[in-house]
């Protein structure tokens, strides 16, 4: 099979592999499509660390059914199915606490080492836990969508939303449209969207967002006080991964206000918050991890046509192109989602 090979700092290289072999409990799956997250971009620039020299990434990904192992008896070979790339032990002091989540001491992610191989090749091999079937009116390239939508999902559920909350989304990112959508869906009166790039705004505009703001040029905090009547927003979402717009979050909201780090700022870097504006505002501060058991709802909003992804890909490069697909990934400030199809 043919897989993209990550061997060091910028160095990815497509080479023919053997076959994976597969458990008794375990999927093998054609790969249809796969799309490229941030932190496959991290991973390439040597921003975060691997278990492994050689690694294929890639974990929003979908594909057919190729095999399946002996105690697998539900799938059928051929079926559609896209797969939750955490793999969780179950048995530890996180996965027996009364909350669901992937806080899990042994937590594994398909596409960052060892036989947890991922998307970015022909064929990836799964436990059959993490593998979900395909309604037929979900597109493969859709349904590479569903780990994004599912971790957007966690985050409109950390920050529980309200009918008539006033939200600010700080990044229009493919992250950043896809909770605009959500927090509509969830209730939002109002939504406005910041970001640099013009193209993406008007991206916010077109999905539902009532006011966009260009924090290149435009003052962001004077902005939501004004769509706010002066008081702040009920929520902000920091979506876009930046120290500068993390530090921003606590400023914009209301006295009670609700902040959601949803991006990933980079692992060195500190943010600056005002412990008395925390306490003065009597401020919430969540964060949102991964995507923990929210993958069936993000199919079911695709099989019923509540979100549109579609809209958010505007890349499509073969296996065999990856670089050029990380290429735009890195230079290209006004693309959205990118995909390879394989």
């Amino acid at each position: 099979m043919k897989a993209a090979v990550y061997h060091n700092h910028k160095d990815i290289r497509i080479e023919e592999l053997e076959e994976p072999e597969i458990g008794s409990d375990e999927v093998l799956i054609r790969v249809k499509t796969c799309g490229i997250c941030g932190s496959d971009v991290h991973l390439l620039e040597g921003k975060w660390a691997v278990e492994d020299e050689r690694v294929i990434m890639g974990h929003e990904f979908s594909g057919i059914v190729e095999k399946k192992g002996e105690n697998v008896g539900d799938l059928k070979k051929g079926g559609r199915v896209v797969v939750d790339p955490n793999i969780i032990c179950g048995s530890c002091y996180y996965c027996r606490l009364d909350t669901r989540n992937y806080y899990c001491s042994n937590r594994k992610v398909i596409g960052w080492g060892g036989w947890l191989n991922g998307g970015f090749s022909e064929l990836v091999k799964a436990p059959r836990n993490v593998v979900y079937e395909l309604p037929d009116t979900v597109s493969f390239e859709q349904a590479a969508m569903v780990e994004p939508i599912a971790c957007a999902l966690r985050g409109v559920d950390n920050t529980r939303i309200k009918s008539g909350d006033r939200v600010v989304i700080l990044g229009a990112g493919s992250m950043g449209l896809l909770l605009l959508q959500l927090v509509l869906m969830a209730g939002a009166s109002s939504v406005l969207v910041t970001d640099i790039q013009g193209i993406r705004l008007k991206r916010a505009t077109e999905l539902g967002a009532d006011r966009t703001i260009n924090s290149g040029n435009e003052d962001v905090e004077r902005a939501v006080q004004d769509a706010t009547d002066g008081i702040g927003a009920d929520v902000v979402f920091e979506a876009a991964g930046t120290a500068k717009t993390a530090s921003q979050t606590v400023k914009l909201i209301r006295r009670g206000g609700k902040v959601c780090l949803f991006g990933v700022v980079p692992q060195e870097e500190f943010i600056r918050i005002k412990p008395f504006e925390l306490y003065y505002k009597e401020a919430t501060l969540v964060s949102s991890f991964c995507n923990p058991f929210t993958f069936q709802r993000a199919i079911e909003l695709l099989r019923n046509k509540k979100i549109n992804v579609t809209g958010l890909i505007t890349h499509r490069y073969p296996l065999a192109d990856i670089k050029s697909a990380f290429k735009t990934m890195l230079e290209d400030s006004t693309r959205c989602k990118v995909m390879i199809e394989i």
